[in-house]
């Protein structure tokens, strides 16, 4: 796709710049560059369009108007506001949502009335195309239409502006204020996400913590009820490791913790959800697909993981695991009835597991 990008040069807005409605006095100074007038954009078909990129530079803005005059006015108030700004230009809707699904901006300037659609028109493609980030939109009107701004907001446009109305001054804060909201708006949802994980997530194994598996273990047990599906819960319990942490200490226990967090995830499905969700009590929840005889078939494989020596800070550890599960609905229809279930089968497999029971199997059922 061939975009305009090249900023145009300038020494500043003047003082007694004249509002937007007399840009067409203020063209001849922009025309002043034939060499750097903007190329036309041709928006390639689908199968030439390359991966979306985020290029180099301080900011990059995307002018969607068919008045050229208007275009070129615009990019030069906004590159004499900010020489390192990189303007790119389109002259209709297709045109403009094409440089979009191509190219990361930082703020779009959107003509309500283009050639092939209206703005609103164009944010509704916009709100239904697979961008990761949408670009803060500035909603340009003819006469400053209250309607057509109140839809456009609504529709995800950050701001507008009356062309006939406005000043450069206000042109280029606009902008500016677009910019500033989006960067604020996804700080904060960055924020908020790192807080989330950090919420559903325990620090020491790196796998879901109690809050992440209640979450998950409702929402499954909701989805298995509505399509008539079995579940299953194993509830895990290490042997031996509080003679770990009262020998080696807390940190050496905390290494191992962390050793068992990864062999357990290494052990399940990848549509299994697996957590800790207490001292050294795991779970793993078999949402989808489950029966007895896999449950069976991945308690072993855990035992056995487990059992494998822990090689910490110059030391071999031996610990075990004692599985128990429960099926849903067979073994109860509630989280807390399955959970009781899974506890009272893991408390039998830790019996089982005396050396002198060692023919009985470890893992039961409720």
């Amino acid at each position: 796709m061939k975009c305009a990008s090249e900023p145009m040069p300038g020494s500043g807005f003047a003082s007694d710049i004249k509002p937007l409605r007399f840009l067409s006095s203020l063209i001849p100074v922009a025309h002043g560059y034939p060499s750097r007038r903007p190329e036309r954009i041709v928006p390639r078909r689908p199968n030439e369009i390359p991966a979306r990129t985020r290029p180099v530079c301080a900011l990059r803005i995307l002018i969607v108007d068919d008045d050229a005059f208007y275009r070129d006015a615009a990019k030069l108030f906004l590159v004499n506001a900010d020489a390192s700004l990189a303007v790119e230009e389109a002259e209709t809707g297709e045109a403009g949502l094409a440089c979009i699904r191509d190219t990361e901006f930082d703020c779009v300037l959107l003509d309500f009335r283009l050639p092939d659609m209206n703005g609103l028109e164009f944010l509704n493609v916009l709100k239904s195309d697979e961008v990761d980030q949408l670009p803060p939109i500035v909603m340009l009107t003819g006469n400053g239409d209250e309607a057509i701004a109140v839809s456009a907001i609504k529709r995800g446009a950050t701001d507008y502006l009356s062309k006939q109305h406005s000043t450069p001054d206000q042109l280029v804060k606009a902008v500016r204020n677009a910019v500033a909201e989006e960067e604020l708006r996804r700080d904060s949802a960055r924020s908020l996400k790192e807080l989330e994980q950090l919420a559903l997530t325990d620090p020491l194994t790196g796998l879901g913590n109690r809050n992440h598996f209640e979450m998950r273990f409702a929402q499954a047990l909701r989805r298995s009820r509505r399509m008539a599906e079995r579940l299953c819960l194993l509830v895990i319990d290490l042997d031996s490791f509080k003679g770990v942490n009262d020998t080696h200490g807390h940190v050496v226990g905390d290494k191992v913790l962390g050793e068992v967090g990864r062999r357990l995830a290494e052990a399940v499905r990848d549509s299994d959800c697996v957590a800790r969700i207490g001292g050294d009590e795991f779970v793993v929840l078999m949402e989808t697909g489950a029966t007895v005889d896999g449950a069976e078939i991945l308690a072993t494989r855990i035992e056995t993981s487990v059992a494998e020596p822990f090689r910490v800070d110059g030391l071999t550890l031996t610990i075990g695991a004692s599985v128990g599960l429960s099926m849903f609905p067979q073994d109860g229809e509630t989280v807390e009835d399955l959970l009781r279930a899974a506890d009272a089968a893991m408390y039998n497999a830790k019996r089982a597991t005396a050396r002198d029971l060692a023919d009985v199997p470890a893992v039961r059922t409720a």
